[in-house]
């Protein structure tokens, strides 16, 4: 059986690394500005909601209030 001596462990650990880390290098900040957006776009949507559900509340004489 061979067994790798430990600096081409290390080595190969460096190497996988670097690789995956350039994943994070291409994305940089795309994953926060797609959450910002995503939140603002729900924002919008829940306040459209609400202003019609506050319109048919008041014009609804029979609601507990």
């Amino acid at each position: 059986m061979i067994l790798a001596s430990s600096t081409e462990v290390f080595y190969g650990l460096d190497d996988m690394f670097q690789t995956l880390f350039l994943f994070f290098d291409w994305v940089q900040n795309k994953a926060n500005y797609l959450f910002l957006g995503l939140g603002f776009f729900g924002f919008f949507l829940w306040m459209n909601y609400q202003k019609k559900f506050n319109a048919k509340a008041e014009n609804d004489p029979n609601q507990i209030k």
